[in-house]
């Protein structure tokens, strides 16, 4: 069976994708690309947004056209929050929701397709889920960094976000488990693991301990291997992971923080603790204590309540601070959240104006941060190969900068990690630096 998957959305979501090719892998399934001729195609959904739900049903829909024959999969949190639309839909034989995912082989392999024609409908709840869904050691092949779920869902309640009703309340892997899965990657190579969760800074609490204190046995327990933390809540960010980052240097020197707003009145609507003054320092300590950091946030403009005076609050702090890049969305309402009934937002194109306000702002910052470190050495993972007698490779420093460099076949395997001169700044969709000398440094 020649089975094609595509993923969109979050880290986790990618990670239970890796988790499922892996179970069908072992089952016989020969993985092929999404966009080739296959017997089965996967979709695992998104439904953050409501763009995310068109494109998920647009993936549907290429797939049964790709092939009309071949049997067409939804599944993960589109119908997990929406079972019965996703069952009406023309294009899916199956639809499936989160849980289901650590069964996919079964269900795939020993389950005929329904002969009435319309889908089969598997969605288990959520709400009283104890397990981190598909954790495990899932190699993703061709890769040199993996992402490792060690948490899952989410209790915060913000007034948009409907991660709750898909992913269910935070829940932790145990601390043992988490490390000896980090130790076997190592094992098998990986020179940098993703750590990733719903609420990653959430991590542990049901085992009295916390995100840093567990990070201190994975860097007594391994050699090697560095570790980079996806998204982080900036009110959990303690003085312990500050200092981490600062002392230990396989801690990657990148805080991803998910700040969404720097107006209070917003944050309030939002839902979110903490406010604008207190994260505003918080990025200023963090980029202080730690010259090399890399901090990044997520934002979103045009929610409800937002006016021209508070994103211009927004805008004014953002522009004061050492950030090296902004993930910028617009605003997009979701039934059956508590901001749905607000409906009180900016127009459609004073919303676009804002979003590109913020990612022209992004683009002043990015370049800004990567021009600090000219004629410095990264450490970077190689990551995507390139052509040619030298052979380009495209990487990620430590402080997630996009890095191109070359490397001669003749040296050996390309994995580990090098340590590369950065020579100049190259434009691209995303900006990248450009270095020729290169020395390695860990196998």
């Amino acid at each position: 069976m020649r089975a094609a998957f595509t993923s969109l959305g979050c880290r986790s979501n990618h990670f239970d994708m890796v988790a499922m090719i892996n179970r069908l892998q072992v089952r016989g399934a020969e993985i092929v690309p999404f966009t080739a001729a296959a017997d089965l195609y996967l979709v695992n959904t998104c439904t953050v947004t409501a763009r995310a739900d068109f494109q998920s049903r647009q993936l549907l829909r290429r797939a049964r056209k790709r092939n009309p024959r071949a049997r067409v999969i939804a599944i993960g949190c589109g119908p997990q929050r929406d079972p019965e639309g996703y069952a009406a839909l023309p294009d899916a034989d199956l639809v499936l929701g989160n849980p289901e995912k650590t069964e996919i082989a079964e269900i795939i392999m020993d389950q005929r397709p329904p002969e009435t024609g319309s889908p089969l409908v598997r969605v288990s709840p959520i709400a009283g889920e104890k397990r981190v869904l598909n954790f495990g050691v899932w190699p993703d092949f061709g890769r040199t960094r993996v992402e490792l779920k060690i948490q899952e869902g989410c209790g915060q309640g913000c007034s948009y976000c409907v991660i709750p009703e898909t992913r269910g309340a935070p829940r932790s892997v145990s601390p043992e488990e988490s490390l000896a899965a980090v130790g076997e990657l190592e094992k098998l190579g990986y020179r940098e693991v993703v750590l990733t969760g719903t609420q990653l800074t959430a991590y542990g609490g049901e085992y009295q301990t916390s995100l840093s204190s567990w990070l201190e046995n994975v860097f007594r327990e391994t050699r090697k291997t560095r570790i980079r933390l996806s998204s982080l809540e900036p009110w959990r960010v303690d003085d312990q992971l500050a200092e981490l980052v600062r002392d230990r240097d396989r801690l990657c020197p990148h805080f991803h923080l998910a700040l969404q707003s720097l107006d209070d009145e917003i944050l309030k609507g939002m839902n979110r603790p903490g406010d604008s003054r207190r994260m505003a320092e918080l990025v200023r300590d963090l980029a202080g204590k730690n010259p090399g950091l890399a901090v990044g946030t997520d934002l979103i403009t045009g929610f409800s309540g937002e006016t021209e005076k508070s994103f211009a609050r927004t805008y004014s702090v953002l522009e004061g601070l050492p950030l090296a890049y902004l993930h910028v969305f617009p605003y997009s309402p979701r039934p059956g959240t508590k901001a749905w009934a607000w409906k009180k937002c900016a127009p459609e194109r004073e919303i676009k104006r804002r979003v590109l306000a913020l990612r022209e702002l992004s683009r002043k910052k990015r370049g800004e941060f990567y021009a600090r470190f000219l004629g410095q050495w990264l450490e970077v993972i190689p990551e995507e190969p390139g052509s040619g007698e030298k052979k380009i490779f495209r990487g990620t420093s430590s402080n997630y900068i996009p890095v191109h460099f070359p490397l001669d076949p003749a040296s050996g395997p390309a994995a580990g990690i090098y340590r590369v001169k950065a020579e100049k700044i190259l434009p691209g969709r995303i900006p990248y630096l450009w270095g020729s000398e290169v020395e390695k440094i860990i196998e």
